[in-house]
């Protein structure tokens, strides 16, 4: 069922009237992406560095600062990441379930560059702490803030999540805040 969506979606890119300007907007957000985890990478291994040399202590620092983080996260999510969409009226008359089309939606917002670039950060920088003197513990420390970062890709899901009722909207907005603390 998947490779049939993504056989659909790569139909509809290829044969769209814009295929050449979105080909070209891809190129560019390919290259801001690589931009953007040469920096992420950069400021992993570099933060210990400038931290120590101002005379912070780099983990407690950066654990003080996870919290802005995550609001400015959640602040370029919702005005940069768009939700993926299908065209669903032709699919409606197929032999395709909807909970398919909208696992498939949904599932497709978990693969978002927005939820991986925290690990460039998180993997240098613990690296650098492990090298310096800190335990085995801080890859913990890494796996736990980075799944904790990317949660709030389920917060940004919210917005989509329309039809469902108040009370089960709650329950999954209080399931992501658990994620995150």
């Amino acid at each position: 069922m998947i490779k049939q969506f993504l056989q659909l979606e790569w139909k509809a890119f290829t044969r769209s009237s814009s295929f050449s300007s979105n080909l070209v907007l891809k190129i560019f957000m390919i290259i801001g992406a690589i931009y953007f985890i040469s920096l992420f990478t950069g400021l992993g291994i570099g933060c210990y560095f400038i931290l120590k040399k101002t005379g912070l202590d780099p983990f407690l620092t950066v654990n003080k600062l996870i919290i802005y983080y995550l609001v400015l996260d959640l602040i370029i999510r919702f005005f940069f990441q768009k939700m993926p969409t299908l065209t669903i009226r032709p699919l409606l008359t197929q032999n395709i379930k909807k909970n398919n089309i909208v696992h498939f939606t949904l599932g497709k917002t978990s693969i978002s560059f927005f939820n991986f670039i925290h690990w460039f950060f998180f993997i240098p920088f613990s690296i650098t702490l492990y090298k310096n003197g800190f335990s085995a513990e801080i890859f913990f420390w890494c796996i736990s803030s980075s799944f904790s970062l990317s949660a709030s890709s389920c917060t940004h899901e919210l917005k989509v999540i329309k039809p469902i009722r108040a009370k089960q909207k709650m329950i999954y907005f209080i399931f992501c805040l658990i994620n995150v603390f």
